[in-house]
């Protein structure tokens, strides 16, 4: 599929490519902090469908583990393509952005942007390399009865990797649920919560327990909050990026 020029579109992931009018876009997704004037179409899970046709469009994008079942009644509307997007690693959002480009004609804006990304993480792993290139970092999402991990191949994990910051979990799988036992088993050197609001989860179950205590990364104080919790756990994108290595460089590269 390649559109050419294109007038409009719909967009139901985050992947944006400048020129390109977003003429819609789901209530409850992200746009990255971008102020974009758009129509809601509904939710995420449950697009609504006749406020999409009564739309013109030329394309809709929609996301693999939420549109697959709606894919028939999308492509009515508008050809429509399914992308891996809610839980796509680092490198199948640099496929999917490039997919986009090509099918709205905007490979050099793409290639500019991924370059762009590119020398962020290259920048940043430099001066990593020699200050916590053998410490295991644990990125974690807590909820209110779980303490969910982001691994080696999740979004964050690779953005991270890449970044010179190796992952405490290496695996295939994105995210990994730990018992505050297995927790202890990791023992992680380094621990960044991915929301700040981490007093509201199970972390105030475990925070007080000799075995929390027992952590190197509590031991040494290095244990980390982000305030933005959405370029950790929502967003996929440059923006993302460049926000985890900004902190990341600010709490323990001291830049």
């Amino acid at each position: 599929m390649k559109l050419g020029k294109l007038s409009k579109k719909i967009l139901m992931t985050s992947l944006i490519l400048s020129s390109i009018a977003l003429v819609g876009c789901t209530t409850n997704n992200s746009t990255n902090g971008e102020k974009i004037d758009y129509v809601s179409v509904g939710d995420r899970k449950e697009p609504n469908l006749e406020e999409l046709s009564s739309m013109d469009l030329d394309l809709i994008i929609a996301d693999t583990s939420r549109h697959s079942e709606i894919y028939e009644d999308l492509n009515k509307i508008a050809p429509t393509i399914v992308l891996d997007s809610i839980d796509s690693s680092y490198d199948e959002y640099i496929e999917n952005f490039e997919t986009i480009a090509e099918i709205v004609g905007k490979e050099d804006v793409a290639k500019a942007k991924i370059e762009e990304a590119e020398k962020v993480l290259s920048d940043v792993k430099d001066k990593a390399k020699d200050k916590v290139s053998d410490e295991k970092v644990l990125t974690v999402s807590p909820k209110n009865d779980e303490y969910t991990a982001h691994t080696s191949s999740s979004f964050v994990g690779q953005v991270l990797e890449k970044a010179g910051f190796k992952n405490a979990i290496q695996s295939d799988d994105g995210e990994a649920s730990l018992s505050l036992e297995q927790l202890v088993e990791i023992n992680p050197d380094i621990i960044v919560y991915m929301r700040d609001d981490i007093d509201t989860t199970i972390y105030t179950e475990w925070k007080d327990t000799k075995l929390y205590k027992s952590l190197d990364a509590v031991k040494n104080n290095k244990v980390y909050t982000t305030v933005a919790r959405g370029p950790w756990t929502q967003y996929r994108g440059f923006i993302s990026v460049n926000t985890l290595t900004k902190e990341m460089s600010g709490w323990l590269l001291n830049n």
